[in-house]
């Protein structure tokens, strides 16, 4: 079964070659045209011209449509890239590119309640490791602090500017 999106975009074409294809038809019934081979001949030209005239024009209408929606949602992902997650998704209409976008609203909302849950939990760490009274070093794998409590560079006699970055 096809898409909507491909029903839109095959759509207006089988109808545009249907209705050139009618009017081809009615003009040769003329009894005129029956015998002419120059009329036949003309025909046909003037209609496959015709025809490919206005499938020209009707792709660059459908394509700059697909181009619009395209490259606004282009825009709005460069923007959350950018750090601007609260930059709102258009939600309305029933295209693939309109569901692609609900989803995509989703996903962020869902991103952005993870982010502040996450930054909930680093405060609260942040808060239980000033205020302890144990000294806490966190060190990397490569023996590098990244983090340390004021208790523990006390211990150590330096300063958290001085401790984290180095071994």
């Amino acid at each position: 079964m096809m898409s909507k999106m491909r029903w839109r975009i095959t759509l207006p074409f089988v109808i545009l070659v249907l209705v050139v294809m009618g009017g081809l038809m009615v003009y040769l019934a003329q009894p005129s045209c029956y015998s002419d081979t120059n009329c036949v001949r003309t025909a046909v030209l003037t209609t496959t011209i015709l025809l490919l005239i206005l499938t020209f024009l009707l792709g660059l209408f459908i394509a700059s449509r697909l181009e619009k929606q395209v490259t606004q949602l282009t825009k709005l992902t460069q923007m959350l890239l950018s750090g601007k997650r609260d930059t709102p998704l258009p939600r309305h209409g029933k295209s693939e590119i309109d569901e692609f976008s609900r989803s995509y609203s989703q996903l962020i909302e869902q991103d952005n309640e993870l982010i502040a849950d996450l930054q909930e939990e680093r405060d609260q760490l942040s808060k239980v490791l000033v205020y302890m009274a144990d000294g806490v070093i966190i060190a990397d794998y490569m023996g590098r602090v990244r983090q340390i409590n004021p208790a523990g560079y006390r211990l150590l006699g330096t300063t958290v500017k001085k401790a984290v970055g180095h071994t």
